[in-house]
């Protein structure tokens, strides 16, 4: 083979042997395997600090997802509780605190003054206002 090379002129050949060759074949391989197992390491590393990120935020999730459930229920319960209210004193006279708290909210009247005036809570007030915006929204 070196005489191959000599002949055509290749790379200075008569100072090539195959071992050189064989060699410098072996440290490039080896070069890059060790490229690259430095990026698997470091992606691994990447890895595991994204798990380690991520962890608070799904116990956050969690936690706002039973809160959401919770204020659903809530006010389903207050839903039930304004309908079994407006069936026990009749669509007619229009008196229940909260046909009135909806009259006034679509005066814009504000919560704390909807809730003086008939008599609910800041909050039951406040939800009235809310889902008066929502229906209108």
């Amino acid at each position: 083979m070196r005489r191959h090379w000599e002949e055509e002129g290749i790379m200075g050949a008569s100072q090539v042997t195959l071992p050189t060759l064989w060699l410098a074949l072996s440290s490039v391989t080896l070069v890059g395997v060790l490229v690259l197992v430095a990026l698997v390491r470091d992606w691994r590393r990447r890895l595991r600090d994204a798990r380690n990120e991520l962890a608070p935020l799904r116990v956050q999730l969690a936690e706002l997802g039973l809160q959401v459930r919770q204020l659903s229920a809530e006010l389903q319960a207050l839903r039930r509780a304004a309908v079994e209210n407006n069936m026990g004193r009749g669509r007619s006279g229009g008196g229940s605190p909260y046909n009135q708290a909806i009259e006034l909210v679509r005066q814009g009247v504000l919560a704390a003054e909807v809730a003086r005036r008939c008599g609910l809570t800041r909050a039951e007030a406040e939800l009235i206002v809310s889902l008066y915006r929502r229906e209108n929204s």
